[in-house]
């Protein structure tokens, strides 16, 4: 029986067209399904951040009380010789669980003390401003300023009354004020669904607890198994740009934290003394705002000075003089102590994170967008300088071949 002779030449163009052809057709079912492949997808993704979500929780929750546990650790339980070396652990156990009580008493007391007398402030301070807007009767120094209005009306030909003056000027902050109930009664319905998954919460707090205790170990074994999946380069640029990150973004988001908390008393103390009114709403209007570089002691000093001015006027000026005297100390001596330059950003850069990250995300982007430009300018600055390198070793055995060259010539 004669044997059939098989052209390999052909078949492998077959195999090709068949392999070309059998992918379009798949290319072309996923085209037309990609509405229910996407859902699936996201489906799939959804139900995964939901499994890992108190692993997330844990891991948010150590980071932010990695720095208090440390300092604990260090400056109070390893000053003693009976922690040292071999109970070194239980040091960071017992540093972590006071931590923790601290927390939670801080949380206790904003919830059962500092909301409700917030919100008590709010409804008090758009009651004022809605009864001052509505009638100028009583308001401060209203005969000086109706003397300026007439005289301005006079030269204008206008018929502007303090009335008018006033309504202009306060119904925009009314406006915001009057969100504000709204956005704390939003912010109780999210916190009440954020309670239905209880369990999640309580899991999450477990776990940060073991990585505070355990931090060194799981990073340890997170750096090994990185070097055995990856190349030996790869790992140690990832390792050194973690470093980095980690180093920007505890120093910056953890100092700024402190920083802010720390002006914010300073003026709680001032208003408690001098009596200001709404001295809990104000007081964190000048902490939370402060959180913002460059923009934030104007954010929040402004509003704060306008509002005391509404109740009274020498009081009100001595309250932004106050502020401003506040935020030179802050400036020049309390945030420099507290950061020391931590993202190593110039003014030029912190303020481009700031515009960009507040355009795209709103008042977290502003806070948020420093670290993480910080991080990606490191990052680029790292591969700049690595091609960098490698180019000025290449160009220098360059020269050196040439040279070597030369010298052969010169011999002949």
């Amino acid at each position: 029986m004669r044997k059939i002779k098989f052209d390999k030449k052909y078949l492998k163009l077959s195999i090709y067209a068949f392999g070309v052809l059998a992918a379009l057709i798949i290319l072309e079912k996923i085209l037309g399904n990609s509405a229910s492949i996407f859902n699936g997808i996201k489906s799939a993704l959804g139900y995964v951040m939901h499994v890992l979500m108190p692993f997330v929780y844990g891991f948010v929750i150590a980071y932010f009380l990695n720095t208090p546990v440390r300092f604990i650790e260090r400056k109070i339980f390893l000053k003693f010789d009976f922690f040292k070396n071999k109970r070194k652990k239980m040091a960071r156990l017992l540093s972590a669980a006071l931590i923790y009580v601290i927390a939670i008493g801080a949380v206790a007391w904003i919830v059962a003390y500092l909301i409700p007398e917030i919100i008590s402030s709010i409804q008090t301070l758009v009651t004022t401003i809605r009864d001052v807007g509505t009638s100028s009767e009583g308001i401060p120094m209203e005969d000086t300023l109706k003397g300026f209005l007439d005289e301005i009306n006079a030269i204008l030909s206008t018929n502007f009354t303090t009335k008018d003056i006033f309504n202009s000027a306060l119904d925009p902050i009314v406006a915001a004020l009057s969100s504000i109930p709204n956005i704390t009664k939003d912010l109780f319905d999210r916190t009440m669904s954020f309670a239905a998954g209880f369990f999640n919460v309580i899991l999450g707090l477990v776990i940060a607890f073991y990585m505070l205790c355990e931090k060194e170990n799981l990073a340890g074994f997170s750096k090994k198994t990185l070097f055995v999946i990856f190349s030996r380069k790869f790992s140690t640029r990832v390792v050194s740009l973690a470093k980095r990150s980690n180093t920007v973004f505890e120093g910056f988001v953890v100092g700024q934290a402190l920083d802010a908390t720390i002006v914010g008393l300073i003026f709680l103390l001032f208003a408690r003394i001098f009596n200001l009114p709404y001295y809990a709403l104000l007081s964190l209007i000048i902490g939370v705002t402060n959180l913002i570089p460059f923009f934030g002691p104007f954010i929040g000093g402004i509003p704060v000075t306008l509002i005391v001015l509404i109740n009274n006027p020498m009081l009100g000026i001595g309250t932004g003089v106050f502020i401003i005297i506040l935020q030179q100390f802050d400036g020049n001596v309390l945030c420099p102590r507290i950061l020391a330059n931590s993202t190593g950003l110039k003014p030029i850069g912190v303020i481009f994170a700031i515009v960009v990250g507040g355009a795209f995300f709103g008042i977290a982007g502003m806070f948020f967008g420093v670290p993480v430009f910080a991080v990606v300018s490191s990052a680029i600055s790292m591969f700049i300088e690595d091609k960098y390198r490698k180019k000025q070793i290449a160009a220098q055995i360059s020269d050196n071949n040439d040279s070597i060259d030369e010298d052969n010539d010169t011999d002949e």
